[in-house]
């Protein structure tokens, strides 16, 4: 299980909360993921889906940018980017999140100048 931080609103519609908000998800596997996307290429090297499949508060519009971590030993790993998804708020809708460790030697290389 790894956790999705956003302001995790219920419906597009609804108001946002006072603060983030922490919700459970699921990775998504690579082919269900591919197949969602119908972009195989994609889904193998460069991203990661996560589903929210027991609640409708999930990531929507605003929240890119929003951490998919894991905790491992009280530490905390980031493993995606929130970037998009087709449907806000629904469950079984997967969102699609830009792989940290795709873009590891490029983050590292930019962190190291500043």
């Amino acid at each position: 299980m790894v956790v999705s931080v956003s302001w995790s609103q219920s419906t597009k519609e609804s108001a946002k909360p006072d603060g983030f908000q922490a919700v459970d998800v699921e990775i998504t596997s690579p082919k269900i993921c591919a197949d969602w996307l119908d972009q195989p290429e994609l889904a193998e090297k460069n991203i990661v889906c996560a589903s929210f499949s027991n609640t409708t508060i999930n990531v929507c519009q605003g929240d890119d940018g929003s951490p998919l971590y894991t905790n491992n030993g009280g530490n905390h790993y980031i493993i995606g980017v929130a970037s998009w998804g087709e449907k806000c708020a629904q469950k079984n809708s997967p969102r699609v999140y830009a792989k940290v460790s795709a873009y590891l030697d490029w983050i590292q290389s930019h962190a190291q100048e500043n």
